[in-house]
């Protein structure tokens, strides 16, 4: 037989030695426990000091090991933080000792632990180890204070979230860590808010949003003009509109009026103002002549001259007729006011209109 595997059977040979012996401790503790509920206070003490053995026995590295081998590090992490994490390339098993304790095999090297305390931002600490050596590292989360805040916003009713955690809506009176904290508030078609919040005090905290919308202020020469968004009909001028911002074509359009269309980029501008002088499609108009004739525009009669009055803009053909007097004709394209004097010229004798 080899030293090797007679170190191993003895190795074996104490293991159950200790099992048996633990067993008999939990054995005995259960007995002292039935008898301390008669009250009797001597089997109290015997009952603390069994439990105190027993613990050694239980979180002891030494006795915890499958194989007495001095090439790992260990390290008891007594925590009462429930999301403690440990990490490092060295770490070769985390063994489960109680509800808080927690005992690690690893080598040489660094180890590295994080947890979060209340109130606080992840805390990460290092540690450097050696094999064969014993750590015993305690973690406490302390909670800091709490105090009342107020928090209120513009415009109200925006939806409040603190370290990930929906609070309700503005206004709010609630109570936080004495720390710092990440705030977030939002409400549709609002800028949301996104900082860091440190309580140090019990006050009140304001915030205002800014406003996503597009605010669209449209006045028109004359007055009554329809307003159209992409076809939508919003209302009639003088119009103040607050829109969901998005690029859009505007039209302002009325009767006897030419058309004007604008191009809406909330991107340039989301406070937008438009004053138009909108053009009539007629244009005044004034015809005399040296008789009285008969005037017909676009082959119908519109009066005797003197002629004032408004046609639309374009090309017309204006005719002047009078007995006694050749008829006039002529074509304009009108575009700006106009303005005529037609002098007639009289019929020959022998014309045969004359019989």
């Amino acid at each position: 037989m080899t030293s090797q595997n007679f170190i191993r059977l003895f190795h074996k040979y104490i293991k159950s030695i200790i099992d048996k012996f633990h067993g008999f401790l939990n054995f005995t503790q259960k007995c002292l426990m039935r008898l301390f509920m008669k009250k009797i206070w001597i089997c109290f003490v015997l009952y603390i000091l069994i439990a105190k053995v027993n613990a050694v026995f239980v979180s002891h590295p030494v006795l915890l090991k499958t194989e007495p081998d001095d090439r790992f590090a260990y390290i008891e992490v007594n925590s009462s933080v429930k999301d403690l994490k440990v990490y490092g390339s060295n770490i070769r098993k985390i063994k489960k000792i109680s509800e808080n304790n927690r005992l690690i095999y690893c080598f040489n090297g660094d180890v590295g632990l994080s947890f979060s305390v209340p109130g606080e931002k992840r805390i990460y600490k290092r540690l450097f180890v050696q094999n064969g050596k014993y750590y015993r590292i305690e973690v406490l989360a302390k909670e800091p204070e709490m105090l009342d805040v107020t928090i209120k916003t513009e415009p109200d009713s925006c939806d409040v979230i603190i370290d990930d955690a929906f609070y309700g809506k503005s206004p709010l009176n609630i109570k936080l860590y004495k720390t710092l904290h990440n705030l977030s508030i939002r409400k549709d078609n609002y800028k949301e808010i996104k900082d860091s919040l440190r309580i140090e005090s019990e006050k009140e905290y304001f915030f205002s949003l800014e406003s996503n919308f597009m605010h669209l202020s449209v006045k028109s020469s004359p007055t009554e003009a329809d307003v159209y968004l992409d076809d939508v009909h919003m209302g009639k001028t003088p119009l103040n509109l607050k829109l969901s911002p998005r690029k859009s074509t505007l039209y302002l359009r009325k009767k006897d009026y030419s058309d004007h269309s604008f191009a809406v980029d909330p991107d340039e501008s989301k406070n937008i103002k438009l004053n138009v002088k909108m053009e009539s499609k007629k244009v005044p108009v004034n015809i005399t002549c040296d008789q009285k004739a008969d005037l017909f525009i676009d082959g119908v009669f519109v009066s005797e001259t003197p002629y004032s009055g408004e046609i639309f803009r374009g090309n017309h053909i204006f005719e002047l007729v009078c007995p006694k007097f050749k008829d006039y004709k002529f074509t304009e394209d009108v575009k700006d006011p106009l303005s005529k004097h037609v002098k007639l010229e009289k019929k020959g004798f022998f014309n045969v209109d004359n019989f």
